[in-house]
């Protein structure tokens, strides 16, 4: 998800993705990649979660962002 500057979601979903085959188990890294539109200034937060179908295990982690107007 993106949260603006007051904590609320910029999208009304948040962005989602899938990796559940053709997924080697010795692999540690997932690399996943999603596209922002960074369409207007200001401080933001990169919320990133990620499950574990497996295991239930769950991780979190929460990114600022900056996005300064054009020079």
């Amino acid at each position: 998800r993106l949260l603006d500057d007051k904590g609320n979601p910029t999208t009304p979903e948040p962005k989602v993705g899938h990796a559940n085959k053709d997924v080697p188990e010795v692999l540690k890294l997932v690399p996943m990649q999603f596209g922002l539109t960074l369409n207007r200034v200001g401080n933001f937060t990169i919320e990133l979660s990620a499950t574990d179908q497996l295991s239930g295990k769950s991780a979190e982690v929460r990114l600022p962002l900056r996005v300064l107007a054009p020079e």
